[in-house]
């Protein structure tokens, strides 16, 4: 039996190398551990109070359609004792998502399992010494057998640990490959947006809000460039005006949705606008007879481009 014992006491000793190794391992996890773990609780919490809400509603309703008789009151009873017994399975599994993650702590996965090993090498020890007693040699194989026991609960906790970490390490590499696969996405995004053109306007001579005479004809020159991406494609200058402005020599559409009782014109650039390069976009606009302050609104189009609407003022005097 010294060679049982003796074994017993080795393999105790290995024991308390692995629980330095599992707390390594577990001490990286920690942090993902208590995430996951109130996660859970939050899920288990937010279940409870929809079970508890449905509860009370059919108590209510039960309550709302009885007549007191034996049948109705049993039915309550039962569905009373339904509910207690599904909140009891939900405050056992909080209580467990709590304790998960106690496993991989200082205490859970260290002081535990080496304090129950270091009984187990005391024990197995004393087992050890106790052979060369004459007397009782009973007593050796009470303390090896208790050795075994602390022995044998020791690993149970160390194999719960691994457990533990083992799904985390698979939880926390899917969301590494989401936080991977998302960032990468939104690089995408802002690549694209970054490369995506964007057209600036700024009027050239007379700039806004304009002021024009009665019945005549004023020019507007509208400077549009580049303001972010290398090439646009098909720029367009838009400006729309109230119906008792024309513009001369030139097609009109409907603006209503822009100003109520208004049409517009087109401009268009017949060639790719570049960057660091100006087109400057030219309308003659004929004022009407009447004075006062008038609304006009202009944006700019490009392929992959929609500015905004921009709102100025004419004043006819």
């Amino acid at each position: 039996m010294a060679t049982v014992y003796e074994m017993t006491m080795f393999l105790c000793i290995g024991l308390l190398a692995v629980v330095v190794a599992v707390f390594v391992l577990a001490a990286s996890l920690l942090g993902r551990a208590i995430d996951e773990a109130r996660k859970e609780q939050s899920r288990i919490a937010e279940a409870e109070q929809e079970d508890v809400d449905e509860a009370i509603a059919k108590i209510r309703t039960q309550i709302g359609q009885t007549t007191a008789s034996k049948e109705d009151l049993d039915r309550l009873r039962a569905g009373l004792s339904e509910y207690v017994k599904r909140s009891e399975k939900l405050r056992r599994e909080a209580k467990r998502a709590a304790s998960r993650y106690g496993l991989l702590t200082a205490k859970g996965s260290v002081l535990l399992p080496a304090m129950t090993f270091l009984f187990a090498l005391v024990l197995a020890g004393a087992a050890r010494w106790w052979v060369g007693l004459s007397y009782a040699p009973w007593g050796g194989q009470l303390l090896w057998a208790t050795s075994l026991l602390l022995l044998c609960w020791g690993c149970v906790r160390v194999y719960r640990s691994l457990q533990v970490i083992e799904k985390l390490a698979i939880s926390t590499d899917e969301a590494q490959d989401k936080r991977m696969g998302d960032a990468l996405e939104a690089a995408l995004r802002r690549r694209e947006e970054a490369e995506r053109p964007k057209l600036v306007l700024k009027f050239e001579g007379k700039q806004p809000p304009f002021k024009f005479t009665h019945d005549t004809e004023e020019t507007i020159a509208c400077g549009i460039f580049l303001g972010q991406g290398d090439v646009a494609n098909g720029a367009e200058f838009w400006f729309a005006a109230p119906r008792a402005f024309a513009f001369p020599g030139m097609e009109t559409f409907p603006a209503d949705r822009w100003v109520p009782g208004a049409h517009s014109v087109c401009l268009r650039c017949s060639v790719p606008l570049k960057r660091g390069l100006t087109w400057v976009a030219e309308l003659r606009i004929k004022a009407p007879t009447s004075v006062g302050k008038f609304e006009a609104h202009y944006r700019a189009f490009c392929e992959g481009f929609e500015g905004g609407i921009e709102k100025t003022e004419i004043e006819v005097v």
